[in-house]
């Protein structure tokens, strides 16, 4: 006989897939013909912007653009001239648990540039363009809620999963006309410009995502006398992002980026004292729901034979998020080739590489961050770069888990020591979260029935407690209640089983 059983459907957003990759994004410049014959190259920046992902059932195809700025010395000739390029890149991933309907975070950076000479009108670019990738699928989790059988003794536990609340994905405008401060000389040419989101905040409303933050714009640029001259910018922005189903008690993780910017100069009556700066803001979030649901995880007839059919399920709960800030202090010298440093530019950090290894009841995050230093000397501008390494440990929860990590540079600064060296100091920003993961949750799918169970054993028996006994167990193993037990030794339940322990068993 089978036994009747109710179910319950309750979500678990479980992780499909979580990795990085290093795609290479190259080609060759032309200089423009209004443009001088290169005799050196100073500078090579490059940015990328995510143009397309899009999952498929085993794999996620990636799109984007390259950008690049070359700064260098002309032929027959001072001062800096600049050349720009772009190429488009893509990657196919291979990932068998994704599916069309996951739900995604990602970012684009790049990692690492190289540029070289051709010939005089001629460059090869090249960009490592570092992808990082996490999806989720949402399951539909059936659990027992109850079994229909008289007499029937029955486990309840409280099930936790983290569901799927809210997802969204959207791109905003950030633009502002950026003044030259007065203390500076107007502008002839813009050579290079560099920006990056600053500080941010994000709170939620029902419905609603409210960012807040700013981004950092950096110009470098010609004077009408040919002189290098910077300027920096700070643009705050305020968006409100619509999420349908978004609470204020959710979890998220959260992506912010900058798309594709540009800048371009203000025309004035008598000189150029402003810039026009566009950029696209794109916001990524996924928010979790935290559901709690009573099961029946274990289930006997006392006096009966029965037996239990169970099926695996997959099940994600997040257990934990940490965050940690860590201070980096180097000194950057100066390479010996290189003419001494007169003025240095504000100093440009990422984080380059990330690592993340679980072990031992730790999680290590490290990696290492490169300072981007930039000065000015004579009529000319001039880079070089310094590594600097971090490395933090969390604890981690028992169990199978599963670690989701981000880290960003969210300050930097620096101390002109001398023309050869410079004091730099940079704070990075570490996010973790520990989701644990069940691959083989057992859920209860039908109860077997099969008669009276052939009992011949005394009417009481004197039981010691091993290590990993429950009343449970214990009750199940011998086919009486934990009631009769707890009722036959006194107990109320209350009482922690001890190995050695004496107990009674009664029919």
């Amino acid at each position: 006989m089978e036994a009747e059983i109710n179910k319950k459907i309750m979500s678990t957003a479980y992780p499909s897939a979580d990795f990085t990759a290093e795609v290479l994004s190259e080609g060759d410049a032309i200089v423009p013909d209004t443009k001088p014959d290169i005799s050196e190259i100073l500078m090579c920046e490059g940015r990328c912007s995510a143009d397309k992902v899009e999952i498929q059932k085993g794999r996620v195809i990636f799109t984007g653009t390259a950008s690049f700025t070359v700064l260098y010395r002309p032929e027959n000739g001072d001062g800096v001239h600049s050349v720009t390029a772009k190429f488009p890149f893509n990657h196919i991933a291979q990932s068998e648990a994704v599916m069309p309907d996951d739900k995604a975070l990602y970012t684009f950076k790049v990692a690492d540039t190289k540029c070289s000479l051709i010939n005089s009108r001629k460059l090869s670019l090249k960009a490592v363009v570092l992808i990082s990738f996490t999806s989720y699928t949402e399951l539909s989790v059936p659990l027992c809620s109850d079994i229909l059988v008289p007499d029937a003794e029955v486990k309840r536990e409280t099930v936790c999963t983290s569901s799927l609340g809210a997802y969204a994905k959207e791109d905003f405008t950030v633009s502002d006309i950026l003044e030259i401060p007065e203390s500076k000389a107007p502008l002839s040419e813009t050579l290079l410009c560099r920006a990056e989101i600053g500080d941010t905040t994000v709170k939620f409303v029902t419905g609603k995502a409210v960012l807040k933050g700013n981004i950092s714009v950096f110009h470098l640029y010609k004077t009408d006398e040919g002189a290098i001259e910077y300027m920096e910018h700070e643009i705050p922005f305020t968006e409100i992002a619509d999420v349908s189903n978004l609470t204020e008690d959710m979890d998220s993780e959260l992506t912010l980026s900058l798309g594709d910017y540009s800048s371009f100069c203000e025309e004035t009556t008598d000189e150029k004292r402003s810039i026009s700066f566009t950029s696209t803001l794109s916001i990524s979030l996924v928010a979790f729901l935290t559901t709690k649901e009573s099961a029946v995880t274990d289930a006997y007839i006392p006096g009966s034979n029965s037996s239990l059919v169970t099926a695996p399920i997959k099940k994600s709960e997040i257990a934990e998020r940490k965050a940690e800030s860590v201070t980096l202090k180097d000194s950057a010298d100066l390479p010996l080739d290189m003419p001494p440093m007169e003025k240095i530019c504000p100093v440009y950090a990422y984080v380059s590489s990330k690592n993340t290894v679980c072990s031992d009841g730790k999680i290590k995050i490290s990696g290492t961050v490169t300072a981007l230093l930039s000065y000015i000397s004579g009529n000319s501008i001039y880079s070089f770069k310094k590594d600097m390494d971090f490395s933090t440990e969390f604890d981690c929860p028992a169990g199978k888990f599963f670690v989701t990590s981000s880290a960003k540079v969210t300050h930097t600064d620096y101390n002109f020591v001398n023309q050869a060296k410079a004091d730099i100091r940079a704070i990075v920003e570490i996010f973790v979260t520990v989701r644990n993961n069940t691959d083989s949750f057992p859920s209860i799918t039908s109860m077997e029935i099969s008669g009276s169970a052939d009992i011949d054993r005394p009417s009481v028996i004197i039981y010691f407690v091993k290590s990993g006994d429950t009343l449970w167990n214990i009750a199940k193993h011998y086919k009486t209640t934990v009631d009769k037990i707890l009722f036959a030794n006194n107990m109320d339940g209350s009482e922690i089983l001890n190995s050695g322990m004496r107990l009674i068993i009664p029919a």
